[in-house]
C-alpha cells in the first residue's frame, strides 16, 4: 500500500513528490482500443459524474473513518441511504481492516490506480471493493452485444483486474475466492440535474 504517490492537481496522472510520474489504469486501459468508450459524454455530465463520485467517495471515507456525515449536493436522504448502506458493508467485515482510498503501483510498469476500498482479512489477504456510481443502470454481467468496444461492466472488470495486479507486484494477496467486487451506486436524476 503506498503513499508515496497521488495524483496531480489536474488528476490526469499520478505523482510522487520527487516528481516521478505514473499513468493511471483508465488511462493505461484505454491504450486497448476496445476498453476506449465509444460515446461522447458531453462535459455538463462529465463534470455531474465526478461531483457525484466525488461526493459518494466522501460518504464512504465518512463511514470508514468513524465520521459523521456531511451535507453536500446529494439530496440528504439519498446521501443518508448510501451512508447507511456502507455502513452495512463495514459491519459486514468484523474482523477485518477497511481503509479507503488506497493507492496501488508497479513502478517497473510506470501504472498507478487507486482502489476505493481495500479491506486487510486477518491471515492479511486483501479484498478491493470499488464504487461505481452512474444515472444508468448496471450489467452484472459482459454485453453480448458489445463486440467492438467493451461495456461498462467489462471495464470495470479490467480496473479492478489492474488494481488486483498492481497489489500482487507490491508482494499483496488476495481471499481465495475473488476478492475484486464492484458496489454500484445507481442515481436517479431530475432533469434539473439533482440527485
Amino acid at each position: 500500500i503506498n503513499r508515496e504517490v497521488e495524483l496531480n492537481d489536474t488528476g490526469d496522472k499520478y505523482v510522487t513528490s520527487d516528481g516521478v510520474e505514473y499513468t493511471r489504469v483508465s488511462d493505461e486501459l484505454a491504450k486497448d482500443d476496445y476498453y476506449k468508450f465509444d460515446k461522447k459524454v458531453d462535459e455538463e455530465n462529465k463534470a455531474l459524474a465526478l461531483q457525484w463520485g466525488n461526493e459518494v467517495d466522501g460518504i464512504m471515507r465518512s463511514v470508514l473513518l468513524g465520521q459523521p456525515l456531511e451535507e453536500g449536493t446529494i439530496d440528504a436522504s439519498v446521501a443518508q441511504g448510501i451512508y447507511d448502506e456502507f455502513k452495512k458493508i463495514k459491519e459486514s467485515y468484523p474482523d477485518s481492516i477497511i481503509i479507503p482510498q488506497i493507492t496501488f503501483l508497479n513502478k517497473k510498469k510506470g501504472v498507478a490506480g487507486t482502489a476505493d476500498i481495500v479491506v486487510v482479512h486477518k491471515d492479511g489477504s486483501l479484498e478491493i471493493l470499488d464504487v461505481k456510481t452512474s444515472r444508468y443502470k448496471f450489467r452484472k454481467t459482459p454485453d453480448p452485444k458489445a463486440t467492438k468496444y467493451a461495456d461498462s461492466y467489462n471495464r470495470h472488470a479490467a480496473q479492478l483486474t489492474m488494481y488486483r495486479a498492481l497489489a500482487e507486484s507490491q508482494g499483496f494477496t488476495f481471499v481465495e475466492q475473488g476478492g475484486l467486487k464492484i458496489l454500484p451506486i445507481e442515481f436517479t436524476v431530475s432533469e434539473a440535474n439533482e440527485v
